[in-house]
């Protein structure tokens, strides 16, 4: 049966996990996209179900969704759960991953940001992508009120969301799990850091970053732990936070493929 009313209880639930309190309610989260709902498929999230619209679909969306639950509905009540422009006509319902500090306690985790205080969606989305490039093994959040598995993060992020352990917890939880792994803490600070051309990063490390209105809270820099900063010669202060993000990230695994090849 093709579902052809928004009213219809299916349609009214994927329209409700656009907020966040449904989701964490239900446990559940939408992925709209056929690259996003691979991602999450390829990184072993439950997929409870695939809404498709037929003359949108080409071979590979079919595919993708061939031993999926699934549901064909009409482009008319596609394009009123739909978030996305220019979408592809798949939309998956998916139980929300439950990942907490515990789960990493046996992994070996070496290299991993900590983010607190992030403001915008869009940003976060493009920290993890940086954080998916350079081989980050965890992401946590603090102090935000951004959810991860918001329709605008998972965009964002290009479904790399789904790749990397990201975790929202408290600073005091992180700092203890941090110290407990060995990872030595660098500071991201805007100025009166050590440069970054003068940084030698060690194989375990944590890259602590605030938000681009208020910096670092007095927690963490009360630390003691290493400041860095990026040398800057013209006249602006600072730089857009997933930049900063991604010269330091950067650095660093250039630094760890150098201690490879010597």
């Amino acid at each position: 049966m093709i579902i052809s009313s928004s009213k219809n209880p299916k349609i009214k639930h994927v329209s409700r996990l656009r907020l966040r309190k449904y989701r964490e309610r239900t446990g559940s989260f939408l992925v709209e996209g056929a690259r996003e709902i691979d991602q999450a498929l390829r990184s072993s999230l439950v997929c409870q179900e695939i809404f498709f619209v037929r003359e949108m679909l080409n071979e590979v969306s079919r595919k993708l969704i061939k031993k999926q639950q699934q549901q064909e509905i009409t482009l008319t009540v596609f394009q009123k759960i739909s978030v996305r422009e220019n979408s592809d006509g798949l939309i998956g319902i998916f139980e929300t991953p439950d990942r907490n500090l515990i789960d990493l306690t046996n992994l070996s985790v070496s290299r991993v940001m900590i983010l607190e205080g992030v403001e915008k969606p869009g940003n976060l989305g493009a920290l993890l992508r940086t954080a998916d490039a350079v081989g980050i093994d965890a992401v946590f959040i603090t102090s935000t009120p951004i959810d991860p598995y918001s329709p605008n993060s998972i965009r964002a992020s290009l479904g790399t969301v789904f790749k990397i352990p990201v975790i929202s917890t408290t600073n005091q939880k992180i700092r203890d799990f941090c110290y407990r792994s060995h990872l030595k803490l660098f500071l991201a600070v805007p100025t009166k850091g050590t440069s970054l051309f003068e940084t030698k990063f060690p194989s375990h490390f944590a890259l602590v970053l605030g938000s681009e209105s208020q910096g670092l809270s007095s927690y963490w820099l009360s630390l003691g732990d290493s400041r860095i900063t990026i040398p800057m010669c013209g006249t602006g202060d600072s730089l857009n936070l997933s930049v900063s993000a991604a010269i330091l990230l950067y650095e660093a695994w250039r630094q760890m493929a150098a201690k490879k090849v010597t």
